[in-house]
């Protein structure tokens, strides 16, 4: 997001579950990440 953006979370109940959804003001990430965000140790 860089020095500036702002960042959301919210949770809402959907029948007995909880569907949870984020949003940012950021600049996105790039094409390649987004199959490799869940391998370990990828962002660290």
């Amino acid at each position: 997001m860089g020095l500036k953006g702002t960042l959301g979370v919210s949770t809402r109940r959907v029948g007995d579950d909880i569907a949870i959804a984020g949003r940012d003001t950021g600049t996105g990430i790039p094409d390649t990440v987004p199959g490799h965000i869940f391998d370990p140790f990828f962002t660290s």
